[in-house]
Formats: structure tokens, C-alpha cells, sequence
């Protein structure tokens, strides 16, 4: 994407995930809109229900899905449609601790902290390592 265009996405509790695309040059600005839901046929997130997004730079987006863990979506230019893919699978010996995502930030050290339902969670990207801390009551 050229330093001329910006993306804001917008994450939905029952209505999936927004992109709203700002475009300018010298003589206008130009507002693209795009929608993504769980029932459309070009799109592949797993559920309406988003609790958290981090946007890192101009192509990757972490989703925290309500109840279907973290998923990822990338894409090579601003008008381009994002591929996503889920990160997180249920039973999965790698899992995050939780499947209800409630917050994702990057540290300073390039590791992705994920907060849960039930704990915090630390994963590296290069090497796919999730650290769990869960919570008991």
C-alpha cells in the first residue's frame, strides 16, 4: 500500500469485520468499504463475533474471535481481499489457553501476548511457542 492510502479496521460483537479503506491524492479523497462476514462465500473468518484486532504494519491483522480463538488475515495491497486463516485450534496441543479472546498487543521484544478467558499467553511467531498462564478461582 503507498503512503497515500490507510486502512481502519473495524472489529463487531455480532457483525463480523469492517475495512474501511481512505485513498487521497491531490484532487480528492476516496472512501472504499468492505464487510466481511462468517456466511460470505469470499470470505473465511470463522465467526461475526470479534473481541479484539491488532493491526501491525500495512499487510497482517490479528482477530480475536469470541469463542473460536485468535486467527490472522494478510494481504499484499490495500485493495487486495485479505486471506484469513485461524492460528488457534480447539484441542490442539499448542493451544492458547482460552478460545474467548479479550485482548492481543505485541511487546517491545516482538512477542504477541494474548489475554483468554482463561489465562495469558505468550507466542513467538518464529517458532509457533505459546507460554500459558491460566487462571483459577
Amino acid at each position: 500500500m503507498d503512503s497515500d492510502s490507510s486502512i481502519l479496521w473495524l472489529a463487531t460483537e455480532t457483525g463480523g469485520l469492517n475495512k474501511l479503506i481512505l485513498t487521497r491524492n491531490k484532487r480528492f479523497e476516496l472512501f472504499t468499504f468492505e464487510h466481511f462476514t462468517k456466511s460470505d462465500v469470499n470470505s473465511s473468518i470463522r465467526s461475526e463475533a470479534i473481541h479484539s484486532i491488532l493491526s501491525e504494519g500495512k499487510n497482517l491483522l490479528w482477530i480475536g474471535y469470541y469463542g473460536h480463538g485468535l486467527g490472522v488475515a494478510t494481504w499484499t495491497n490495500a485493495l487486495e481481499k485479505p486471506l484469513f486463516k485461524i492460528i488457534n485450534r480447539e484441542n490442539h496441543q499448542g493451544a492458547l489457553s482460552g478460545n474467548i479472546i479479550r485482548n492481543i498487543l505485541r511487546d517491545s521484544f516482538g512477542k504477541l501476548w494474548i489475554a483468554t478467558n482463561n489465562g495469558l499467553n505468550v507466542m513467538n511467531e518464529n517458532s509457533s511457542d505459546i507460554t500459558k498462564s491460566t487462571f483459577h478461582s
